[in-house]
């Protein structure tokens, strides 16, 4: 019996040793830089450890998780996890708001099921940050050890545009160091981050253009009147705008048009008297 209790102990202090070893293989922590624009999906920080029968895998965000999109959005907090073995989990959130009613559901997918997760339990969110909890027994996930995980936000339009996505990839192949990418960012977002340049482009253009008529016309209507200095007339109306158009008709207008010199008088004798009978 004795030796029936010693083999049990040696193989329950094996399995607490792998325990430890599998626990030691998911303990990573991934930095990213600041590369997206909106805050709330810039991954700057992401990693997994162990934690009893569990693994957390968390991120964190420039900002702050946000699930309560505007209306016509989908916003979602989602992690990728693939082992050594091709095995395969996904976890993550996502809200989407239509006609002023938010949704959000938060889910677990495996090779062979997909199961909605419980806030507070399976997954926490606090501030700018996301965790969650996966049992170690799921799909024999830690059995082999894992190799890649994907750390993904995105905010897409109703469309399934995309506006801002981010990601942060850990793998194992790096040394456990973990190796960041992500900040796309595609056309519509960054022609909004333009936007406001480009209309204050279109504004000063179309302002030169009127006062450069304006200027224009009070050229045009000084030499009409004769006056010598029309040309720094059109200067001082097309640089000082409204107030060198001010300047103009006060000024530049007082004088009157000067009147056409006088024809010259040409004598013309009275005709011929009529013959006479």
């Amino acid at each position: 019996m004795k030796k029936e209790f010693a083999i049990v102990g040696v193989f329950v202090l094996i399995a607490l040793l792998l325990v430890g070893v599998v626990s030691a293989d998911v303990s990573f922590t991934v930095n990213d830089d600041a590369d997206v624009t909106d805050a709330d999906f810039d991954i700057i920080k992401a990693g997994a450890y162990g934690s009893g029968d569990k693994v957390v895998f968390w991120m964190e965000v420039r900002g702050k998780i946000n699930v309560n999109p505007p209306e016509g959005y989908y916003y979602t907090y989602s992690i990728d996890i693939y082992t050594n073995d091709d095995k395969y989990i996904s976890v993550g959130i996502y809200g989407y708001t239509y006609s002023g009613y938010t949704v959000k559901y938060a889910w677990l997918t495996t090779e062979s099921s997909t199961s909605a997760l419980t806030e507070g339990t399976d997954y926490i969110i606090s501030g700018n940050k996301i965790s969650f909890y996966i049992d170690k027994t799921v799909e024999n996930l830690w059995n082999s050890g894992v190799d890649t995980v994907d750390f993904y936000t995105g905010k897409t339009s109703g469309s399934w545009s995309t506006t801002h996505t981010d990601t942060a990839t850990y793998s194992s192949a790096e040394g456990g160091t973990g190796e960041s990418t992500g900040g796309t960012e595609e056309a519509p977002s960054m022609w909004l981050f333009f936007l406001p340049g480009i209309l204050g482009i279109i504004f000063i253009v179309i302002w030169i253009v009127i006062w450069l008529v304006i200027a224009l016309w009070a050229y045009k209507d000084a030499k009409s009147r004769g006056d010598e200095h029309a040309v720094i007339w059109f200067l001082v109306v097309f640089l000082l705008g409204i107030i060198g158009l001010i300047i103009y008709l006060v000024i530049g207008r007082k004088e009157k048009k000067q009147q056409p010199p006088p024809q010259p008088y040409y004598y013309q004798q009275p005709p011929p008297p009529p013959p006479t009978q």
